[in-house]
């Protein structure tokens, strides 16, 4: 796991020494364990010598995880959002433990708006419009674990209060939506809806990122409610898709 995590949208291949150096694992080990990953077929070795994830991993690990079914009904809906809107659209999943929130889907703005969430990347729950309307339609069990410790902004470094953001999370699930103008990065607005599965438990969040001087607010809040809604009756007959 050590040796998957390494790699990166910024490390697609990595040598032998750059996984030892990325993992921390001594030299012997991190070149055995990358040769034996490549004989069971989780890694592939270039004829240069460097490391990289195999397809076959990817085969494996998208075939069989239930969050590829969440994607792909959500890509429909995105699709239309992003049409509508023309601004950056993501899909992005919970993981309460960890305090992050997971970019599993993404259309992307043509604007030169800066957008710090990669696919397959992370962002803190608590700092982000789509992690905070997570948040704020969770179990309270949830919520009490989450703000059981001060938080860190792991962009900035800074501290947060754990009750100033669940001062926030009632006038969120009164709206049912999240709608920050600034946060991550200063000139962006940032929305984004609940989605739901047919058990009424929140799963994901469907959000939008523009520049704030490019932004009707009001259309984008419209058309997310609406998009968010469609998206959360459709996955009726979606087997359980669990959350972190």
């Amino acid at each position: 796991m050590r040796i998957l995590k390494a790699f990166d949208v910024d490390h697609p291949r990595l040598s032998a020494a750059e996984i030892c150096r990325r993992t921390g694992l001594p030299q012997s080990t991190a070149h055995r364990l990358a040769n034996e990953m490549c004989d069971v077929g989780l890694l592939q070795r270039l004829q240069e010598g460097d490391f990289i994830v195999s397809p076959t991993a990817w085969e494996m690990f998208v075939r069989s995880n239930p969050l590829e079914r969440l994607r792909f009904r959500a890509q429909p809906v995105m699709e239309s959002v992003h049409n509508t809107l023309r601004h950056y659209v993501s899909l992005t999943t919970p993981d309460f433990e960890q305090r992050s929130i997971l970019y599993i889907e993404r259309f992307n703005s043509r604007s030169d708006a800066s957008i710090l969430g990669r696919h397959a990347s992370r962002l803190d729950l608590h700092t982000t419009s789509s992690g905070l309307v997570m948040l704020a339609f969770a179990r309270d069990s949830i919520v009490d674990q989450v703000l059981s410790v001060p938080l860190k902004d792991s962009i900035t470094g800074v501290i947060i209060d754990p009750g100033e953001i669940r001062a926030m999370l009632p006038g969120i699930r009164k709206k049912g939506y999240t709608h920050i103008v600034g946060g991550l990065v200063a000139e962006n607005t940032s929305m984004a809806v609940p989605i739901f599965d047919a058990r009424g438990i929140v799963i994901a969040a469907l959000g939008v990122v523009a520049k704030t001087a490019e932004c009707d607010h009001e259309s984008v809040i419209s058309t997310l409610r609406v998009a968010g809604r469609n998206l959360s009756l459709s996955l009726g007959d979606v087997p359980d898709i669990p959350t972190f």
